[in-house]
């Protein structure tokens, strides 16, 4: 007579608790790649939208602040455009007005004032591809100017991919 008072496991009850155990693993795995993909979706699409933020509000502030759009420099024709205004603002010494340029320059939205220089709007995690200006005169001489640009995240993987197009306009100060 056999004796079935043995402790352990028997070769088919191992197996079973095997493949339930690579069944939960799998399961588990599958599950936090699925985390890990959505947060870097949404961290893509955020990058995007505080990029648009920064050029958006950059650009609202400093066509509200101009008297005048300079049209030697400006240009409305090609993509990327150039913007340049005139404006009363921080003029350098002995001067009553200043220049202020905005352009793309590596993909970065900049801005380029007569006096200090260089600054460039949006981080190095997005890129503008596309930058279009237009000026637009409204009944009893009033200058206005419209942007127009594509913001994306940059990206080597394609599943990480965000862009947005957007547009505003601004009313120069008289």
């Amino acid at each position: 007579m056999r004796n079935f008072n043995r402790k352990g496991f028997t070769l088919v009850e191992l197996l079973v608790y095997v493949a339930l155990f690579a069944i939960v693993v799998t399961l588990a795995i599958q599950f936090t790649l699925g985390i890990v993909n959505a947060s870097a979706r949404s961290n893509a699409k955020e990058e995007v939208a505080i990029g648009a933020s920064s050029i958006l509000q950059a650009f609202d502030a400093l066509a509200r602040g101009a008297q005048a759009v300079y049209d030697p420099t400006s240009n409305f024709i090609g993509d990327p455009g150039q913007l340049s205004l005139v404006t009363s603002n921080t003029p350098p010494p002995n001067e009553k007005t200043s220049y202020i340029d905005m352009y793309l320059d590596g993909g970065r939205f900049c801005v380029k004032r007569e006096v200090s220089g260089v600054a460039c709007v949006s981080s190095m995690k997005v890129e503008v591809t596309s930058l279009i200006f237009r000026k637009m005169t409204q009944a009893g001489g009033a200058e206005s100017v419209q942007a127009r640009f594509t913001i994306r995240f940059r990206t080597q993987s394609p599943k990480y991919y965000a862009t947005q197009t957007f547009q505003t306009s601004a009313r120069l100060r008289l």
